[in-house]
C-alpha cells in the first residue's frame, strides 16, 4: 500500500510543528510519503520544514519526504494540486493542513473506512480545537 500524506501551510509555524510531530507519533504501522507544501511563509516555516531532513525519524527510511516552496500565497487549492501531482503512484493521499493535529489511530482508521465504504471517494481528518498560541 502506497501512502502519501500531504499538509499545506501558510505561516503559523507552531501548528505545523504540532501537526507534523502528532502525524509522525500517531502514524504507526503504515510507512508513507510526506510532502509539506508552503504558501511563502514569512515565519520561519519553510527553516523549519527543512530542518526536519536530519530529525530522526523524519523521513520514514525509503520514502519520500518533499518539502515544496511556493513564491507566493496560491491558498489551499494549489497547495492540494501540487500535492497530487506528486503522488500519482499513491494508493491513498491525505490532504491535511497544519492546524490539523492528527490522534492516534487516524491514519489507520481512515484508510479502514475507506476500504469499508468504497463508494466514498473522498474523507479527511478535520480540526477538533483550534486553540493554540501562535
Amino acid at each position: 500500500m502506497n501512502v502519501t500524506v500531504g499538509m499545506t501551510s501558510h505561516n503559523c509555524k507552531n501548528w505545523s510543528k504540532l501537526t507534523i510531530e502528532s502525524i509522525y507519533k500517531y502514524t504507526e504501522d503504515i510507512d508513507f510519503n510526506f510532502i509539506i507544501v508552503d504558501n511563502a511563509s514569512t515565519d520561519g516555516s519553510m527553516e523549519y520544514f527543512k530542518s526536519l531532513v536530519a530529525k530522526e525519524g523524519i523521513p520514514n527510511p525509503g520514502k519520500k519526504f518533499e518539502i515544496v516552496g511556493l513564491d507566493k500565497n496560491y491558498g489551499c487549492a494549489r497547495s492540494f494540486n501540487e500535492i497530487f501531482r506528486r503522488s500519482l503512484e499513491s494508493d491513498y493521499v491525505v490532504l491535511n493542513n497544519n492546524d490539523i493535529v492528527p490522534s492516534k489511530k487516524w491514519l489507520v482508521n481512515l484508510i479502514y473506512y475507506m476500504n469499508c465504504h468504497p463508494e466514498i471517494g473522498i474523507c479527511s481528518p478535520f480540526p477538533v480545537d483550534n486553540h493554540i498560541n501562535d
